[in-house]
């Protein structure tokens, strides 16, 4: 059976996948900063498939703290027994201008995008070197690609992060780890909500 955890699961992508893994039978260990939407997601998926005996463990994870980000992901995986995949899913975006002092909103999504990402695919790598297999999957952007106006920030981030996964593909595949990057087009989630024109 396969077991996946995802990183913010508790909307978004992250609750997208969980839905679609779940409808596969996969056992699933959801981690968001926000419990009571992962313990409402776990009851939901558990109704739906009943007949799936899901086995769902969740817990509560900030990335924006790096240094608590490898703990709390072991301890994810060991109340899962065996996992298969690590999806470093959680990120943030706001819409930012360049030169309008807004550095304060700039970093803070290049920590939870950048840091935080880079703590969960180290943790990732860091639990599945003891079990000489793995799969870490990170989800970027399309926006790694291209300049964005009033996203300038969001940007810069998925592309940083997109380098980083590159690396990790090369220096972990000697230790039967695989690197899957995701680089989604716009998604319409609530992460941004307020947006009048989508493009």
């Amino acid at each position: 059976m396969t077991t996946i955890v995802i990183t913010g699961a508790s909307s978004g992508i992250g609750m997208a996948l969980a839905k679609a893994f779940a409808a596969r039978g996969y056992n699933l260990g959801l981690a968001a900063r926000r419990v009571d939407a992962l313990e409402a997601l776990r009851s939901e998926l558990q109704t739906l498939h009943p007949e799936k005996a899901l086995r769902i463990e969740i817990a509560a994870l900030d990335v924006n703290n790096p240094g608590e980000v490898s703990a709390t992901l072991k301890a994810l995986c060991d109340k899962l027994i065996e996992v298969d995949i690590i999806v470093a899913n959680a990120g943030i975006n706001k819409f930012t201008r360049i030169g309008a002092g807004q550095i304060d909103l700039e970093a803070q999504i290049i920590q939870t995008n950048v840091i935080g990402a880079v703590a969960t695919v180290s943790a990732a790598a860091d639990y599945f070197s003891s079990k000489s297999r793995g799969h870490i999957v990170g989800i970027t952007s399309l926006a790694a690609l291209m300049p964005i106006p009033r996203q300038a920030a969001y940007c810069t981030s998925k592309a940083a992060f997109s380098m980083y996964l590159d690396t990790a593909r090369l220096e972990l595949r000697a230790k039967n780890i695989d690197v899957t990057e995701i680089l989604p087009g716009f998604i319409t989630t609530d992460i941004m909500p307020d947006i009048e024109k989508y493009p």
